[in-house]
């Protein structure tokens, strides 16, 4: 019994500690104690993973010498991923904290003084020097301690039996009480509500990138191919100008908040009397660049990771189809720009890899206005809009990317706030479309919202129900047919070049979306070539030019 119980006594130990920073994630993931006995009971075997993943990690540091130390910067790299997610959730955004959050540290940083003052800022970096003292002192402390070879060969066995047990878990399907398969969904909030912070964190860590369809090979790449048909259209080329509008949505949804209903009068006139529609978008309050990833690019994020930012990640190292490069096939000069720091989401890296010959970021404009929470304010896009259009004899594709209205708001007034922010980007859109409405050159405006604002939004405080749909719309100096239909953000691109009826010189992702094809054969074919074109073999590149640009340049000064 003895023997046995110096077995089974560690574990229990771990598996405690374990249950404890489980509860305590939770609960600074936003769960109150009624919804965390909730979660537990009614997600019994996602509580128990989601406490075997941390048992894990605390487990394998009884390997080595140093277990006490390493036990404790377990404890403390999980209870400060804990406090930051609910530091994220009630000052910053609204959706959890991620794996993928960690590759973004350097571009918090840089946003740090729109969110805190500079006596703040200096606060928080001396409480960060006092905490990394004091854990150097602890570490110190601990490092002393060490462990039998005895106790460490019963640590091994521990970590053998929680990876078997975790491993069973996570091999065998794990249903729901219907008894079908869970169904993960790109919402973030919706699985970490399901299955816990635990489990969605650690699956944002190592499920990344997208999955080999089955069967891949050249022969399926070469016949998905052969069967994406494309027509010759083309009657005029207009100029294609897009700007993605930070947290703009018709506020006429909400059931409250009465009396902002006439922040976007100019907008809404647009919308009435222009192509336009229901926008869905992949993120709620936040996440800017995967709204700007599924426009520019078609691909769809349902097929990467939970989590993943692809600006971030793939697209750092490799050039992708995009809207850019599909308008350079028709001899469009391209033109990227945005009123905020360049290398946020790595911009001044992915423009490059999608075909943008220039990016002029706000390091580079002058004579910027910023608002109360120190944004610039998006009518310095008119001159810069106006001036790139003249500078090229080519037909021009401008894509800006709108920051004015960006949270987070006042706590006395943040509708009040944000529907006079959005006045003013209505009042510029007033007179871009002034301006080009007078232009020589045929020319159309995409405007678009990229997310809902972080204002707090539940589904019963809007009139749909709807929080991941935005709006769109599709306005031209020049006849052009009406046609309303809401889209998903991957559809936007196919969508503006049928308007400007450029049907025959764009890459397999585009020429998929302006298929007659099922929802099922759409997919299918998205997965594969997005796969072959990212993280596969290339095939596809036998049968297309490569994606390559040699004259990008970051205006950035």
């Amino acid at each position: 019994m003895k023997k046995i119980g110096e077995y089974i006594l560690p574990i229990l130990r771990l598996l405690l500690i374990a249950i404890v920073m489980n509860c305590l994630l939770e609960i600074l993931n936003g769960r109150s104690i009624s919804e965390l006995f909730a979660f537990a009971s009614e997600k019994t075997i996602y509580f128990w993973l989601n406490a075997l993943i941390i048992m894990l990690t605390l487990s394998i540091a009884g390997i080595f010498r140093i277990r006490y130390m390493l036990e404790f910067l377990v404890v403390f790299a999980w209870v400060t991923i804990g406090i930051t997610n609910y530091i994220m959730l009630n000052f910053f955004r609204t959706a959890p904290m991620t794996a993928m959050d960690l590759k973004v540290v350097k571009n918090a940083i840089l946003l740090l003084p729109n969110y805190f003052s500079g006596l703040q800022i200096t606060w928080i970096i001396i409480g960060l020097l006092g905490l990394g003292f004091l854990l150097f002192k602890i570490l110190k402390y601990l490092s002393i301690h060490h462990i039998p070879v005895s106790q460490r060969k019963r640590s091994g066995i521990t970590v053998g039996l929680v990876s078997a047990f975790l491993g069973l878990l996570t091999i065998v399907p794990l249903y729901s009480e219907e008894g079908s398969e869970p169904v993960e969904s790109v919402d973030l909030v919706e699985n970490y509500e399901n299955y816990g912070f635990t489990y969605s964190f650690a699956d944002s860590l190592i499920g990344q990138g997208i999955e080999e369809p089955e069967g891949y090979s050249k022969e399926m790449v070469e016949q998905a191919w052969k069967h994406t048909k494309q027509e010759k259209q083309v009657t005029i080329k207009p100029n294609i100008i897009m700007i993605q509008l930070e947290s703009v949505f018709n506020v006429e949804r909400l059931l409250k908040k009465a009396g902002h209903e006439q922040a976007l009068e100019t907008y809404k006139e647009l919308m009435d009397n222009y192509s336009s529609g229901a926008l869905t978008v992949p993120v709620l309050g936040d996440g800017t660049a995967n709204t700007e990833f599924e426009v520019l690019t078609g691909m769809s994020l349902d097929f990467f990771g939970l989590g993943e930012y692809p600006y971030n990640g793939i697209l750092k190292e490799k050039a992708a189809e995009s809207l850019a490069y599909n308008l350079k096939n028709y001899g469009y000069a391209t033109y990227a720009m945005h009123n905020n720091i360049g290398e946020f989401y790595s911009r001044d890296v992915v423009y490059e890899q999608l075909g943008f010959d220039e990016f002029l970021s706000l390091e580079g404009m002058e004579d910027v206005e910023f608002n109360t929470l120190g944004w610039a304010k998006d009518k310095i896009y008119l001159d810069q809009i106006i001036e790139r259009m003249g500078a090229t004899s080519a037909r021009d594709f401008i894509f800006a990317v709108s920051v004015q209205p960006h949270g987070k708001y006042p706590e006395e007034d943040p509708y009040g706030y944000y529907t006079s922010q959005l006045e003013e980007v209505d009042a510029f859109i007033e007179e871009l479309i002034d301006v080009l409405d007078h232009h020589t050159e045929p020319t159309m405006l995409v405007l678009y919202g990229d997310h809902l604002p972080p204002l707090g939004l539940t589904e019963e405080d809007l009139r749909d129900g709807n929080l991941y749909a935005t709006e769109y719309v599709i306005w031209s100096n020049y006849s052009m047919d009406h046609n309303d239909q809401d889209l998903i953000t991957y559809e936007l691109a196919a969508k503006v070049l049928d308007c400007a009826k450029l049907t025959y010189k764009n890459g397999p992702i585009a020429a998929t979306h302006q298929q007659d094809l099922t929802e099922e054969e759409r997919k299918e074919r998205l997965h594969l070539f997005q796969y072959d074109m990212l993280y596969g073999d290339g095939y596809i590149f036998d049968e297309i030019a490569t994606y390559s640009n040699e004259n990008y340049h970051w205006k950035n000064k």
